[in-house]
C-alpha cells in the first residue's frame, strides 16, 4: 500500500468580493466527478482514472511533464469576481513543481494568471466577460510507479444577471448517453455516432472492464457482486459516470 502525502491546496483568485456563489464544484469535497474535462498528454500515464474522488493520474515509468486539464465553463461569461479554488495529492513518488492557471474565449488563446508559488494564489484586477474556457496546468516530477491526484476544483462568484436573463427560463442540455443497468447486463443508449469508450472501475478505483464502440450497445462483463462506477469516455474527455449495482 502507497503512503499518500500531504494535501497541497491552491486558491487563484481572479478577483476579491465579500459575497459569492458558487459557480461549479468538482472532485472529493463536492462528490462530483470532473464530467467533461480532458487531460493532456493523456498517453503518458498507465492510468487516468475518473471518479467522485477526482482525477487520478498513474505512471509506471515516472518522468517530468506538464499536464494540462482543460474543461469548457460557458457559464464563467455570466460571474465577475471570480475566484478558483484547487486541491491536489501527491504521493511520496511524485512532486508538484509548480502550477499555472489560464483562462480563454475561444480554447486557443490562452491569458494566464500570475500564480504565486510560495502560497499558491494569483490575482487579476479585470475579469474578461467572454472567458469560457478553464485550463489547470501542473508541473510534476513522477518517480516509477507514482500516483497524483488532482481532487478538488471550486468556482466561486458574483452573478451578472440581467433583466432580460431573470425572465428567460432555463435551458437544459440533452445529454448524449444514457446508461443503465438490468440483469447483470449493462446498456449504452446513444444518437451519436462516433468512438467512445465504456470503463467499469470498482471502488476501489481499479478498472475492471473496458470496452470501445461507436453506437448503442449491450454489454454482459462478466463481474462480481457488488458497486461499480461506468464511465463513458470519449475524445479523451469524461462525459459522465453512471453508479451501478451487481
Amino acid at each position: 500500500m502507497k503512503k499518500l502525502g500531504a494535501t497541497i491546496c491552491c486558491i487563484v483568485a481572479l478577483q476579491f468580493a465579500q459575497s459569492k456563489e458558487i459557480i461549479a464544484a468538482f472532485g472529493k469535497t463536492a462528490n462530483i466527478a470532473f464530467n467533461g474535462w480532458s487531460v493532456e498528454p493523456y498517453a503518458a500515464f498507465s492510468d487516468v482514472i475518473f471518479n467522485e474522488g477526482g482525477i487520478e493520474l498513474h505512471s509506471i515509468n515516472g518522468g517530468d511533464y506538464t499536464i494540462n486539464f482543460q474543461h469548457k465553463m460557458v457559464e464563467l461569461q455570466d460571474y465577475s469576481n471570480i475566484q478558483i479554488q484547487l486541491n491536489f495529492l501527491s504521493t511520496q513518488n511524485a512532486k508538484l513543481n509548480f502550477v499555472d492557471a489560464a483562462l480563454s474565449s475561444d480554447g486557443k488563446a490562452w491569458s494566464y494568471l500570475a500564480v504565486d508559488q510560495k502560497l499558491l494564489s494569483a490575482d487579476i484586477e479585470n475579469a474578461n466577460s467572454d472567458f469560457k474556457h478553464l485550463k489547470i496546468s501542473v508541473n510534476l516530477s513522477l518517480k516509477s510507479n507514482a500516483i497524483f491526484q488532482f481532487t478538488d476544483l471550486e468556482l466561486s462568484g458574483n452573478k451578472n444577471k440581467t433583466e432580460l436573463q431573470e425572465q428567460l427560463p432555463e435551458v437544459k442540455q440533452e445529454q448524449p448517453f444514457f446508461v443503465f443497468c438490468f440483469n447483470r447486463s449493462i446498456t449504452v443508449e446513444t444518437k451519436l455516432e462516433s468512438p467512445y469508450t465504456i470503463v467499469i472501475t470498482n471502488l476501489a478505483g481499479q478498472n475492471v472492464f473496458y470496452y470501445e464502440t461507436s453506437e448503442s450497445t449491450r454489454i454482459e462483463p462478466e463481474l462480481n457482486d457488488g458497486i461499480y462506477i461506468v464511465s463513458i469516455i470519449q475524445n479523451q474527455q469524461l462525459i459522465m459516470n453512471k453508479k451501478v449495482i451487481f
